[in-house]
């Protein structure tokens, strides 16, 4: 009988984003509307990204929900809000299994994709 190899390959990992800096400010820079009316949005959106990325999830169906609800929220706020290279500078820093160091981008889009593949 032959013997089988397995590769373990260590999940990538990320730091804390804080949305409450950057997003309210952008809002009263260029909406006709009030930063303290979407705060606990806001708030909401740090805690889910806190839940599922940071903190690794519970590995049920419990864990996806809330990665789903983050990718969900990514999604509909880079319609939105134009977080990527030129406009809302949040930067997304993530630890890559093969590479060292943080790896970083400013792109929600590419941190759906990433989100995605993980």
């Amino acid at each position: 009988m032959a013997s089988q190899s397995l590769l373990a390959v260590p999940p990538k990992s990320t730091k804390s984003v804080d949305f409450q800096e950057k997003l309210p400010r952008f809002i009263a820079n260029n909406y006709d509307d009030e930063p303290s009316k979407f705060m606990d949005a806001i708030k909401e959106l740090n805690g889910l990204r806190e839940a599922c990325v940071v903190k690794s999830p519970d590995r049920h169906e419990t864990g996806l929900d809330l990665i789903i609800r983050y990718y969900d929220q990514l999604v509909a706020i880079e319609n939105k809000l134009p977080i990527s290279e030129g406009q809302i500078h949040i930067k997304f820093n993530w630890n890559d299994a093969f590479q060292t160091g943080f790896i970083g981008s400013k792109s929600a889009s590419l941190v759906s994709g990433i989100m995605i593949s993980s």
